[in-house]
């Protein structure tokens, strides 16, 4: 009969769980996160036979949360939620492991099938675990790697079984295989079996346990490892960016502040500055340090009972340890690995409150425990649906106006000109598949990118909060109409203008050059828009701003540089008196990934000094190799210096 409860107990707890982790699985969050992007992305290409031990893009991943994510794109298809429903369903494996692995850590006056369901119920109630289960990336698979990890200790120290120990190992490297956080497994391992050793509980098992845990570990982890010593810059490479030792005090102590009183500020992860514990886990985490400190100090305890109360919190440390080392702590992310523990503490918690509760009031008072952690579970399910998932800061959070975007253009007949998302984004990259090549990238803050023929096409121009409208794009294309725009609440967030094949470019007056340069660009003319191009007169420390006008002949074989300098031609040798070196569109628009035919209106601002003497200036412009600094031939040139740089025009300062 106890067996009978406990299984509809736990199966009543999974389903709750289930509940929360697939309800509008689909939708909420909208969007697809960058990571979440890439990983599909990845995973597209694992399903390709491009198969590796670590992903070096997007600054270095572990593999674990890609295959998975692959496993889940082969059984549905190339969704946006693929990798977020492999996500909801290993948050869900972690809440399952926690019912066996709260029996093995509950104290022997307590029910042991109680502490596994309250245990599961806890995690169940953590909004932190529930937002990390519900976004396609790492941190989901460190919370499961490291309840399985404890569980296999734990059960080790307790059963003396080879296999749980095997276990433990193959959840640690699972952890290690996952997310870099997750390297603090090996050191909650070690910490768990020196408070065996120390306090004298199976020393003996726990060094068996320990080499055995590592040998499986190591064992497992060997392909990687031996990956990560051909390529040691990468095993550190996200340490150096993120972590910052001098900062570790300072840190621990906002990160226990997160669990009590001010959370995680990342949207992705939080409502921001919500606590990881609500009211009612606040009462069992306190529970559970008392508690913890009487198993712990007190004479009748035994050994065994101390260490597992010890091997808890150093779970729970060592869990934390990850965000503690980075300066921008509480993150949630980093310290996912922490919540089994954080989830079994409150378990044990919610045990001592039952005793102290049924020693004062009896079996019926102490029944209220079960009753404040269910509820949790409904409070979670308010602050994450209705406030965190209602908010609106959800839409840059989750990047939904990248989706939205790609979505659109997935339908859209045409060639898209898109400012200003890079092509290399991940959302576009995983939307649109092979479409992608009818998508064209620049910024409109830096250049204006069109089709030189008379096809048909679209501008996608991304304003942002507070943005406005490039209105260089309607103006060359006036024939254009404008789409139906996507909306961020009640403001356009990303607008359209497109323009029916026929239709000429209305271009401004220039200066013509019609000179080739390297023999992929043509610069077709060029225009002073600052100061008035008519008669343009020099102020000193203003700007002096120029507009070229390129066409693409062809890509590039290496990057180029476009130079624009002001030089002064009445001293020998010539003076440069300023000038502006730049990728074109401030590298928005690399030569390599010109496309033939495109026009493109660069702007170029050169900043004048504050001292500008009387004299002849001479405004002269061209390109060189970015990467040897050879200047490229023009054609046509009259002199030795016009071979490599085009005069546009002199202009005197009196």
């Amino acid at each position: 009969m106890a067996k009978t409860r406990a299984l509809w107990g736990a199966t009543l707890v999974l389903l709750a769980a289930a509940a929360l982790h697939l309800w509008q699985i689909t939708s909420l969050p909208a969007g697809l996160h960058y990571d979440e992007a890439y990983h599909a992305l990845q995973a597209q290409s694992v399903l390709g036979g491009n198969l590796r031990l670590y992903f070096t893009e997007n600054q270095g991943n572990e593999p674990a949360i890609i295959y998975l994510t692959a496993a889940a794109v082969q059984l549905l298809g190339n969704q946006t939620w693929s990798g977020r429903l492999a996500a909801s369903l290993a948050g869900l494996l972690t809440i399952a492991l926690l019912v066996p692995a709260g029996r093995r850590s509950a104290q022997p006056t307590y029910s042991r099938a109680l502490a596994g369901l309250l245990a599961a119920t806890c995690l169940c109630g953590l909004q932190w675990h529930l937002n990390i289960s519900r976004f396609g990336s790492q941190p989901v698979l460190a919370a499961l790697a490291a309840a399985g990890t404890l569980w296999g200790w734990r059960a080790g120290m307790q059963s003396g079984h080879r296999r749980h120990f095997a276990a433990a190992g193959l959840f640690c490297a699972l952890g290690l295989y996952s997310y870099g956080a997750a390297r603090v497994l090996p050191l909650a391992l070690l910490g768990a079996a020196a408070a065996q050793i120390g306090l004298r509980a199976q020393p003996a098992r726990a060094w068996r346990g320990l080499l055995l845990c590592a040998a499986v570990c190591a064992a497992a982890y060997a392909p990687l490892a031996v990956w990560f010593g051909l390529h040691p810059g990468w095993f550190t490479n996200r340490l150096l960016q993120v972590y910052a030792l001098q900062s570790v005090p300072a840190s621990f102590a906002r990160m226990f502040g997160g669990l009590l009183w001010r959370g995680d500020d990342n949207w992705v992860f939080n409502l921001p500055r919500r606590p990881a514990l609500d009211g009612l886990q606040l009462l069992l985490f306190a529970a559970a340090t008392a508690g913890s400190a009487w198993h712990l100090l007190a004479q009748k305890s035994s050994s065994a009972q101390r260490a597992s109360v010890a091997t808890l919190w150093i779970f729970l440390l060592c869990g934390l340890l990850p965000a503690a080392l980075a300066p921008d702590a509480p993150h949630w992310g980093r310290a996912a690995g922490a919540l089994p523990a954080l989830a079994l503490l409150l378990a044990l918690g919610a045990m001592e409150l039952q005793r102290w509760l049924a020693a004062a009031g009896g079996p019926r008072l102490a029944l209220l425990v079960p009753v404040l952690c269910m509820a949790s579970i409904g409070i979670t399910a308010q602050s994450y649906f209705q406030q965190w998932g209602a908010n609106h800061n959800l839409y840059m959070a989750f990047g939904a106006g990248d989706l939205q975007l790609a979505q659109r253009i997935k339908l859209l007949d045409a060639e898209v000109y898109v400012s200003p998302l890079a092509l290399d984004h991940p959302t576009l990259r995983y939307v649109l598949g092979s479409a992608i090549k009818r998508v064209h990238s620049y910024d409109s803050a830096a250049c204006d990118l069109w089709p030189a023929n008379a096809a048909p096409f679209t501008f996608a121009s991304a304003l942002g909060d507070g943005g406005a409208e490039p209105p260089f794009v309607r103006g060359i294309f006036p024939g254009g109409s404008a789409g139906q725009p996507i909306m961020r609440g009640d403001f356009p967030y990303i607008v359209f203008w497109q323009v029916p094949a026929g239709s000429a470019a209305h271009l401004p007056d220039w200066q013509a050059v019609e000179k080739q340069i390297g023999g992929f660009a043509q610069l077709r003319g060029y225009q002073i828009v600052q100061p008035a191009a008519a008669a343009p007169v020099l102020q000193p420390g203003t700007e002096l701003s120029v507009d070229l006008y390129w066409l693409a002949l062809a890509p590039s074989a290496q990057p180029a540089t476009v130079f624009v300098h002001l030089m002064r031609s009445d001293t020998n040798p010539p003076q440069l008196l300023a000038g502006t070196d730049q990728p074109p569109c401030r590298n928005h628009v690399p030569t390599p990934q010109w496309r033939t035919g495109d026009m493109l209106r660069d702007r170029i601002v050169l900043p004048l000094p504050a001292a500008l003497p009387a004299g002849t200036y001479e405004l002269s412009a061209g390109m060189y190799n970015s990467e040897s600094g050879e200047r490229l031939p023009v054609s046509g040139g009259e002199s030795a210096l016009s071979t490599r740089a085009l005069r546009l025009q002199s202009i005197t300062v009196p």
